[in-house]
């Protein structure tokens, strides 16, 4: 029959054909799932054979969704492994760590740089002293310009010995007052002229030191300024002294480093200095170490003689005979007018005497001062006018008369130049031959005459009734020419002054008068060596005022502000901007 029978629930091939291209494509995918996914540990094994066992065959889907797991459950295990690593990794590279490392490394570096710049100025200091502040108000610690100028003129090799240990400079005072000063401006001279050096000498380890200055008494303190030429040392009492107040009762203390250390060196780089000879053998009531010391440190040299035994000492140019209390004879007369009128020396030459008013007569002495035009008496001065003298009315102040003779090429205001218990003196004349007269100080027009040996109330009300200037300085003088073909003129002067109390301690060595400068600068004169390059003035300077420039205010402020308020302000404002900072990181 033509009609077949067709198998029930069969597809025809037809209709087969599609189904079959229809479920390739899914085979394919499947296959490529497969492969991408494929098991790779013992668990896929075991699920394959789960699944052969049971006969239940397990979707693509579900399988993909397994090994998804699988892969993240690795990846989760691989990172615990690594957590820690990767933990430490990022603390060192995290901003926290880095900014607070550099703010650490700031902090370390800034310590570090502020010890360094101790260290290097603490060496500059040392190496440099004038890089060191001097904040005294007289400026001890500075050297003044006449100082500067002797300084920078030194071309030999001068030293500068200082006999304490270096180590202990700063611990050695004198009356209270410091000895570091000497050897700050010790160093800052060398430091200025490389021809200067500075040596420190301990006598106490080096005893045998002494033995090569046999002349000379050498103590802790003294200092010793050396050249090829000469050498000169300074006592510690020429460094620093102390004066009273006989009105107050009070002390006075000054130093005089800056001006000795610049004579000596000076002195020791002359090639030759004035001689200052002191007369002796007639029971001199002056007392003139004093009065020696100011020389020798202004650059004169003096020297001691028996007016009777001993020559005149060779250079001479000054002789000082001192309030003598017996006359001098006629030989001795003669050997003062042959030294005075020799116009063979190329130099000038002087004498310098000095009265009392208890002093004896001496009628050799006193004749011969006549041919001079100069005359003294026994009476003493005092003054009626209040202001016009100090402690006692025969400390009287006199007034210099610099008209005619002038002790320098300026106008030096003196101050209070006091001549105590001077006698009057008297020009015999104004010219007469080839001499002149000249008065140097003068009193008041309210001054009178007392006789000494009767200063009752009642002697003194009458002799204040006949009041006057008197003369208290004197000066007799003639000069030579042709000496030895030369051109220039030299003088031979006669200086009397009334008042032998004028040229001791308690006058030279004080600021308050003007009587070391005015004898300095009239043995200047009298020497020809006025030009400063020759001589230097040395001032004392005083001690016990206040030393600080600055109030007490000022130095409270100072302190608090300066040194202790603004280095912590620093610090905070620099913690402040560095917290800022890592907080907006």
């Amino acid at each position: 029959m033509d009609n077949e029978k067709k198998p029930t629930g069969g597809l025809s091939p037809e209709q087969e054909e599609p189904k079959k291209e229809q479920l390739a494509p899914q085979e394919d995918a499947q296959a490529d799932t497969d492969t991408a996914a494929a098991p790779s540990d013992a668990n896929d094994e075991e699920r394959r054979e789960e699944e052969q066992e049971s006969g239940v065959k397990v979707s693509p889907e579900v399988e993909a969704v397994a090994k998804q797991e699988a892969a993240e459950e690795e990846e989760k295990k691989k990172a615990q492994e690594s957590a820690p690593k990767a933990a430490k990794k990022s603390i060192f590279s995290s901003s926290k760590f880095k900014h607070g490392g550099i703010a650490t490394a700031f902090t370390a570096g800034f310590i570090v740089i502020v010890i360094l710049v101790n260290v290097v100025v603490s060496i500059l200091g040392d190496r440099f002293p004038s890089l060191n502040i001097d904040m005294t108000a007289q400026s001890l610690n500075t050297l003044s310009e006449d100082s500067i100028e002797v300084v920078d003129s030194v071309t030999r090799p001068t030293k500068i010995i200082i006999l304490v240990p270096e180590e202990s400079v700063d611990q050695l005072s004198y009356a209270g007052m410091s000895y570091s000063q000497v050897s700050n401006i010790a160093e800052r001279m060398a430091e200025r002229n490389s021809n200067i050096t500075v040596e420190y000498v301990d006598l106490d380890a080096n005893p045998t030191f002494a033995t090569q200055y046999p002349n000379d008494q050498l103590s802790t303190g003294s200092v010793i300024v050396e050249t090829e030429l000469r050498h000169r040392v300074l006592s510690i009492t020429d460094l620093y002294s102390v004066s009273s107040n006989y009105q107050t009762g009070e002390s006075s203390y000054y130093s005089q480093v800056d001006g000795s250390l610049a004579s000596a060196v000076n002195q020791a780089n002359s090639e030759t200095l004035p001689v200052v000879a002191f007369a002796t053998g007639h029971g001199e009531m002056m007392e003139t170490s004093t009065l020696e010391r100011i020389l020798s440190t202004n650059n004169f040299e003096p020297v001691t003689f028996n007016m009777l035994t001993d020559e005149i000492p060779e250079d001479t140019q000054v002789i000082v005979i001192g309030a003598p209390s017996t006359d001098y004879t006629l030989e001795e007369i003669d050997k003062l007018d042959k030294f005075l009128n020799d116009d063979t020396k190329e130099l000038n030459r002087n004498l310098f005497i000095t009265f009392y008013p208890t002093q004896e007569e001496l009628p050799n002495l006193s004749t011969y001062l006549e041919e001079w035009g100069i005359s003294a008496s026994r009476d003493m001065i005092v003054e009626s006018d209040s202001s016009r003298y100090v402690v006692d009315q025969s400390w009287i102040i006199s007034d210099l008369l610099t008209d005619e003779v002038a002790f320098n090429d300026q106008s030096t205001d003196y101050g209070y130049l006091v001549t105590p218990q001077s006698v009057p003196l008297t020009t015999l004349f104004d010219g007469r031959g080839d001499v002149s007269t000249y008065v140097l100080a003068q009193t008041s027009d309210q001054a009178f005459v007392i006789d000494p040996l009767d200063t009752s109330a009642a002697a003194i009300e009458a002799a204040s009734e006949q009041t006057g200037v008197y003369n208290t300085i004197v000066m007799g003088q003639k000069y030579f020419n042709n000496v030895n073909g030369n051109s220039n003129l030299y003088k031979a002067s006669v200086f009397v002054s009334g008042s032998m109390p004028m040229y001791t301690s308690t006058f030279l060595s004080s600021s308050a008068y003007g009587n070391q400068q005015y004898v300095i600068d009239l043995m200047r004169y009298a020497t020809g060596t006025t030009d400063s390059s020759m001589g230097l003035y040395v001032r004392p300077v005083q001690m016990n005022a206040q030393d600080i420039r600055l109030t007490g205010y000022s130095v409270l402020w100072l302190g608090l502000g300066l040194f202790t308020a603004l280095p912590f302000l620093v610090l905070m404002v620099a913690a402040i901007v560095v917290y800022v900072k890592r907080r907006h990181l």
